[in-house]
């Protein structure tokens, strides 16, 4: 599985649009002031970024680890919420970028910026569509049409959103946005993304929120014969920095080793306290796994995996192991390290069936 995937078509877009925003004056009437409130609507990058306690650090080895070397699923764990963190910031500093120039026009609560093009080579027309429906909540419009059309019937919606602001502070709110990569490379062949990526987040209720849906996904750097992804990460990190981070998705992980090719369903759900000290538990399920017996004549319900890390994010205990059809577990003591005491969480598993 791909460790990121990019959003080209987003950024061409914004550079086009500031381009050709540059051109335009401002209209200057009562109308600013929805867009006032609009700026204070947008969430930061701050306020939706995805943080670890001690994420600065980088390790892409998942060869074997032991106890007292730095814990193997919190770098995986860091590693999974910058890919995270790559998806949503790029898509605010798009928002941000758009609306910091002058709208082109607008009637009563809606705004329009565009359409324009960036250059010849360029097989679409873009704009960006701003609809206050009222209070502090707008919802948005990014959408695409081919370069030789004047039609606003050929208009696709490529991404769009809703933010609700927090009455209290700026920058923080609910909302929601999607990106249909399957409608832009319907108009612009060249994206070669396919799929959608769908996103939900709240900064107002404790800390912040954030779930990341991933349904059908080919990445632009993926190899012809790549699965779609589908996958879900969910997010929080609470007020106090504590949190947990929910990673499930929908993969043939034994294509190589098993006759069937489905689909395997896997769990990894991470917790930690705000010192840092955590546990992740691992568990792999469904599809080809009932192939693979522990021992023979039992077959396999379900691969898990357990480490937990203390303050300074080295491996305190770690295991692996299987559990069979017939509900025994087969962890092997010889694929056990260091002591389950000295986890700061429980073991908390998902159903696995």
């Amino acid at each position: 599985m791909k460790g990121k995937f990019l959003l080209p078509l987003l950024f061409i877009a914004v550079i086009a649009a500031c381009a050709w925003l540059m051109a335009c004056e401002e209209e200057e009437d009562d109308s600013d002031d929805y867009m006032f409130e609009y700026y204070y609507a947008i969430p930061s990058e701050e306020s939706l970024r995805l943080e670890l306690p001690g994420a600065d650090y980088e390790n892409d080895d998942y060869g074997y680890k032991a106890v007292g070397d730095h814990a193997k699923f919190y770098t995986e764990t860091v590693q999974h919420t910058r890919n995270v963190n790559a998806h949503i910031l790029g898509m605010l500093s798009i928002i941000d970028e758009i609306t910091s120039y002058p709208y082109t026009s607008h009637s009563g609560g809606t705004y329009t910026w565009g359409p324009w093009q960036d250059t010849g080579l360029d097989q679409a027309q873009a704009r960006f569509i701003l609809d206050h429906t009222g209070g502090g909540t707008f919802d948005y419009l990014f959408q695409w049409r081919p370069k030789d059309s004047n039609s606003d019937a050929d208009w696709t919606t490529v991404w769009e959103g809703r933010v609700e602001a927090s009455a209290d502070t700026a920058r923080r709110g609910i909302g929601h946005f999607s990106i249909d990569f399957d409608a832009a490379s319907a108009i612009d062949w060249t994206v070669e993304e396919r799929g959608q990526i769908v996103t939900d987040y709240d900064t107002v209720s404790d800390g912040r929120e954030i779930n990341l849906e991933f349904v059908n996904f080919i990445g632009d750097d993926a190899e012809d014969d790549t699965q779609p992804l589908n996958a879900e990460y969910f997010y929080h990190n609470r007020a106090d920095n504590s949190g947990y981070f929910v990673y499930e998705w929908y993969l043939d992980i034994f294509a190589e080793d098993a006759s069937d090719n489905q689909n395997e369903h896997a769990w990894f759900n991470t917790r930690w306290q705000t010192d840092g000290a955590g546990r992740t538990d691992v568990v792999i399920g469904e599809g080809d796994i009932a192939d693979f017996e522990p021992i023979p004549g039992v077959g396999v319900e379900s691969f898990n995996s357990a480490e937990c890390w203390g303050s300074d994010y080295l491996r305190t205990y770690f295991a692996e192991g299987a559990v069979g059809d017939n509900g025994q577990d087969y962890t092997n003591p010889d694929d056990v390290e260091g002591s389950e005491s000295d986890c700061v969480f429980e073991e908390e598993l998902p159903d696995a069936k």
